[in-house]
């Protein structure tokens, strides 16, 4: 049995989880803000009028910033024998290739039946098969330069080549 002093220096993750993998997806996080703020902007007329866009955009801007940092931060405390990184235009060149990846990190085998139910939960879920939301920062009162300064730590950690 161990202490409650050993307890507190191990991971939540670890205690909660002890033979997990996480997988880190990346994306550009200025497209992802925007949608993500379309979202709540427009779920927000349903409980607010007027919708006060700007304030709430903001308010989401600054929480992102704060999470990104927070990963970049702490991204190494899961070491790689347990985590992968992928960069979402990596999926998207390769989605079978990328789950392969995981799989093997798993320690899980990529057989026939596996790759055939990726590829086909994938051939059911194709990017853009809803259509899509057009954003910008100007619709929120943001500018791209400033976010894209605030989310630089993240874009220089994790999509640089």
């Amino acid at each position: 049995l161990k202490s409650p002093q050993h307890l507190e220096q191990v991971p939540v993750l670890d205690r909660v989880f002890p033979s997990s993998i996480v997988v880190f997806t990346h994306r550009d996080p200025v497209p992802v803000a925007l949608s993500m703020i379309a979202m709540i902007t427009y779920s927000a007329r349903m409980h607010r009028a007027p919708v006060p866009v700007e304030q709430i955009a903001l308010s989401w801007i600054e929480r992102l910033e704060q999470m990104l940092n927070a990963l970049v931060r702490d991204r190494d405390t899961i070491g790689p024998d347990r985590s992968i990184d992928i960069r979402f235009d990596d999926f998207m060149a390769d989605e079978i290739g990328v789950a392969e990846r995981v799989y093997d990190l798993a320690g899980e085998p990529f057989n026939e039946p596996a790759r055939s139910a990726v590829a086909d939960y994938l051939s059911g879920h194709q990017r853009g098969r809803l259509g899509s939301v057009e954003t910008s920062c100007e619709m929120f009162g943001l500018r791209e330069d400033d976010l894209r300064s605030r989310f630089a730590p993240y874009v220089e950690r994790f999509l640089r080549a």
